[in-house]
């Protein structure tokens, strides 16, 4: 039985009468409805913030929400990362709080206890090299969490796509002994990859040996000793016993059994099969049979790439897809061509005309529940300030020509050492975008920062309230997701009578240490052969 992570009171509507699945629609229109009812809220450019004088908006910020700009950066933070209100907030602001929180999919894996599911293993340290502690976390668990589908299902083989360095693919290999094959489109990451699996291979065979060596000479003192046992009870009983190749053969039994993973630089798009995809990386060596079971899995596959992977595995033998998205900025749209696009994806979302646009894509991608444990969070406000006073003088002054002003201003990322003040940044800014050593000269940096210095609460209230919503639009583009495999699902199963796909998205991860933490699973299986799913 397929299942998801929908608030409480949408999962209470499930019965007789309404099907899971009727109830996701429900909760997708609700979510789509409150996501566009608030628009204003949050559909504008940072960069914009002074020159359209978006706080003063009334049709953006309320008016009667205002009160937020005397707030303190500790109660904006309270309010964004952990929704607290405060008693004489409108009660207008309050509702919109609210509404962020609990109209949004449940993030916390610990109300799903997924620890009865499966076990975490400590995973050998040598296969660690190269991880961060917050790799180690994801892959430690999302590792386990594969193993244990696979082996539930039969199933010996998975095909990690957007692999990188092959963390996942080689915990998967060496701690859970599964032959995987690791695909991914940059050169750089696999040759990474690839001397990071033999480093990986030697030491594990290093520590094999070594062990190997202590148990055979663990086992033939005992063969020593049981040896001199037998001698005096053939002395004794004159018998003759067999049995020495037990002894001599045990320190074998004790060797551990290793996956093996395989490393392909390859380009993975939808309009790929399975069986040709497999096919085409193994066909210049014999290591994978491509009829054999097969998992699809992702750790953090950008944009399009998560979609790419879902189309690719209904298309396929893949018998099991396991997927944690992530960059929703970089999800396309429009239609390319036929139906090559990363969102929506179900028929009900494309029926309903569901659209995002750039804005919507980019706040899925915040992470407010962090920002409170962040200690460097007031930096990212200060970016913003800066850069929106910077936006000012380069229409004030008209340091480019009208066709750049009329098209997005990019800067980039702007190091910490341009930081220290307001000149220094916007000086790095300037000279970024080729404008002139004479013109930034003549310009007085100071003026106009005490002009907006008093106004620096404005931004700071008007970022956190437009990013309330993160979570609400993540939800969107993950609960689409899950209803395209249920659609999938009851196509499969008119098609062939006995087959469906089972689909599950829950949180598995801490949003906090890893903030992209759904992760999207679908099982192909026989409706008359019960599966164990978890």
């Amino acid at each position: 039985m397929s299942s998801i992570s929908i608030p409480e009171n949408y999962k209470n509507k499930v019965n007789n009468k309404k099907s899971l699945t009727e109830v996701v629609k429900d909760y997708l229109k609700d979510l789509y409805s409150f996501i566009t009812q608030y628009k204003n809220v949050w559909n504008w450019h940072v960069v914009d913030f002074y020159i359209k004088n978006c706080w003063y908006d009334e049709t953006i910020i309320p008016s009667e929400w205002r009160i937020l700009k005397d707030c303190t950066l500790d109660e904006i933070l309270r309010m964004t990362s952990l929704h607290e209100i405060k008693e004489e907030w409108p009660e207008s602001l309050k509702k919109y709080i609210k509404l962020t929180k609990e109209i949004s999919l449940i993030r916390n894996p610990k109300l799903i206890n997924l620890e009865k599911n499966f076990t975490i293993e400590d995973i050998e340290k040598n296969i660690l090299i190269g991880m961060n502690p917050k790799k180690i976390y994801e892959v430690k668990i999302l590792a386990a969490l594969i193993n244990t589908i696979a082996k539930s299902n039969h199933i010996n083989n998975i095909l990690d796509i957007g692999a990188g360095q092959a963390y996942l693919s080689s915990v998967l290999a060496y701690q859970h002994n599964l032959r995987v094959l690791g695909v991914d489109c940059n050169e750089i990451q696999i040759c990474g990859a690839s001397t990071r699996n033999e480093y990986i291979k030697r030491a594990l065979a290093h520590n094999e040996n070594k062990n190997t060596n202590n148990d055979k000479n663990e086992n033939e003192n005992e063969n020593e000793n049981e040896n001199k046992d037998k001698i005096n009870n053939n002395i004794n009983n004159d018998n003759d016993n067999n049995d020495d190749d037990d002894n001599n053969n045990n320190y074998q039994s004790k060797k551990k059994k290793i996956g093996k993973l395989y490393m392909c630089n390859r380009l993975v798009t939808e309009n790929d099969t399975f069986a040709s995809l497999i096919e085409e990386i193994t066909k210049h060596e014999e290591i994978i049979d491509p009829h054999e079971t097969w998992l699809t899995c992702g750790l953090h596959a950008c944009g399009d790439l998560t979609p790419s992977m879902i189309k690719l595995f209904l298309k396929g033998a893949s018998n099991a897809f396991v997927g944690i998205g992530c960059c929703y900025n970089l999800l396309t749209e429009e239609d390319h061509e036929d139906n090559e696009k990363g969102f929506p994806l179900s028929e009900f979302s494309n029926n309903c005309g569901y659209q995002l646009g750039p804005a919507a894509k980019m706040i899925a991608c915040q992470v407010t529940p962090k920002w409170i444990t962040q200690p460097n969070i007031s930096e990212t406000f200060k970016k913003h300030f800066y850069r929106a006073i910077l936006q000012v003088i380069i229409f004030e002054n008209k340091l480019l020509n009208e066709e750049e002003l009329n098209n997005q201003i990019i800067i980039g990322r702007i190091r910490k050492q341009h930081m220290k003040s307001f000149k220094a940044y916007a000086t790095e800014a300037l000279k970024r975008l080729k404008v002139s050593t004479e013109k930034i000269e003549a310009l007085d940096f100071e003026s106009y920062l005490e002009r907006y210095k008093e106004r620096q609460g404005e931004i700071i209230a008007a970022w956190a309230l437009r990013t309330l919503i993160s979570n609400a639009i993540e939800s969107l583009i993950l609960t689409d997701r899950w209803l395209y495999f249920e659609e999938q699902s009851r196509i499969l199963q008119e098609s062939t009578k006995d087959h469906i796909i089972e689909t599950h998205l829950f949180p598995l991860f801490d949003q906090i240490t890893s903030p992209r933490n759904m992760v999207l699973i679908a099982i192909k299986k026989f409706q008359t052969k019960k599966q164990k799913i978890l």
